[in-house]
């Protein structure tokens, strides 16, 4: 998705469509945390601008650090989304309107392990019975998924190679600058008007209602391998393990919280 030059389709597209499609009064980025409602806000935004077969909207991750062409053409897109890190997010705002949304860290991690385990592509099922079972592993994939992952994709990068270039003791103080800089910040819990005031602000109407789904648990999801019920966790079966994977995120979100 973000190795590759956009198909020369999609660039001839770009002009036409954009006579048709709404046009913000900034260019739009969003940097989504995975499992943190970046796919009710994704529908909101590919649905105004008619998705990224039509060059408008963009998706990227920091693989397109690799991919100068590809930067530049995201740099033209009415709205530029996907999970990637601070040098993605510099690399392609310029005066762009700029916002993510937060969750508590260990209800996404939970959230990620049961969508990766009930995943259709096997590949992406972790090799362990239990969430705890995995946090215990600290395998690289296991990292991928849970370390920190808030305080890791503002401060330093999405990807553990990327990330690893940023020493691991100022993850919070980059993450938390990165915040004050975004347009906006906005909890989970208030989705629905946290999009209503990006739209506003950015002077754009939505189309329809947003659907605020649980993808984990199947709603509206076609990557739910058949017959598979997302795995149950207990939040307290892994408070023993799961304290190293959350502890930039929670003073992260602290820190935010009192707006220091």
């Amino acid at each position: 998705m973000s190795r590759r030059v956009p198909a020369l389709s999609r660039r001839v597209a770009r002009p036409i469509t954009g006579l048709f499609v709404p046009k913000p009064r900034r260019r739009i980025i969003f940097q989504h945390v995975p499992k943190s409602g970046g796919s009710s806000v994704n529908a909101v935004f590919k649905g105004l601008f008619r998705g990224s077969r039509f060059g408008q909207s963009v998706l990227l991750t920091d693989h397109a650090l690799s991919n100068p062409q590809l930067i530049e053409y995201a740099r033209g897109a009415r709205f530029v989304g996907g999970h990637f890190g601070p040098r993605i997010r510099s690399a392609v705002r310029d005066d762009g309107y700029v916002f993510t949304v937060l969750r508590d860290p260990v209800e996404r991690i939970i959230s990620h392990w049961r969508f990766l385990q009930s995943h259709r592509r096997l590949e992406l099922h972790l090799p362990y019975d239990t969430l705890e079972e995995a946090l215990s592993s600290g395998s690289e994939p296991v990292r991928y998924a849970f370390d920190n992952v808030f305080a890791r994709q503002y401060g330093a990068g999405h990807e553990l190679t990327e990330a690893a270039k940023v020493p691991r003791k100022i993850w919070v103080d980059n993450a938390l600058d990165a915040l004050r800089a975004m347009d906006r910040v906005i909890d989970l819990s208030d989705l629905n008007a946290g999009v209503d005031a990006v739209l506003d602000d950015c002077g754009l109407t939505r189309r329809r209602p947003i659907e605020v789904r649980n993808r984990t648990d199947g709603e509206g999801r076609r990557n739910l391998a058949k017959g598979v019920v997302p795995p149950k966790v207990d939040a307290r079966s892994i408070e023993g393990v799961v304290a190293p994977y959350v502890e930039l995120d929670r003073q992260l979100m602290q820190a935010w919280t009192r707006k220091g």
